[in-house]
């Protein structure tokens, strides 16, 4: 199944239990696909229009080039809400905006193909276990769910790193 398929299939599984809104990083390829597939499903059925789709710009002149600006520009446009998480670039930003999305959510949807991390996925998928969540695997999508911070008993598959998680 193509990544759009297995995005539609995550937003629907969501939107079933009661999920009602998304907030969308903005990076180029999934982020963006994943953001043009929800608004799609707000368009297309009355069914959706009540979800929120919120972009988390990790700064205010975040953009994105190429083939990407289009659907950078048309996601800002509809969002229901666009949430600038710092006031200017810097090296943390990145990090920054998926610490934002993460302790922001009950529901982690993130694409996976079974080779390396990059960073931003890296912390993306990292941050949530260190946070001692609970994990459900789906194909190509990873879905975390079930925070348990305090007292958890469930160890995360990393070791603990103090600069990700200072608590």
């Amino acid at each position: 199944m193509e990544v759009r398929g297995l995005i539609e299939q995550a937003f629907t599984q969501a939107t079933s239990e009661g999920i009602t809104a998304f907030h969308c990083g903005m990076a180029p390829d999934f982020d963006l696909i994943a953001g043009e597939s929800i608004l799609k499903f707000k368009i297309d059925s009355p069914r959706y229009r009540n979800i929120r789709l919120i972009p988390a710009l990790p700064f205010p002149e975040h953009t994105a080039t190429g083939s990407w600006a289009a659907a950078h520009a048309r996601i800002l446009d509809q969002a229901d809400e666009v949430v600038h998480v710092t006031t200017r670039f810097s090296r943390e930003v990145y990090l920054s905006r998926n610490r934002f999305m993460v302790d922001r959510s009950s529901l982690l949807i993130c694409w996976f193909d079974g080779k390396a991390f990059s960073r931003g996925v890296q912390f993306s998928i990292v941050l949530p276990w260190l946070h001692s969540c609970e994990g459900e695997w789906w194909p190509g999508v990873i879905a975390s769910r079930g925070w348990r911070r305090a007292g958890s008993e469930r160890q995360p598959p990393f070791p603990r790193d103090s600069r990700l998680n200072p608590r």
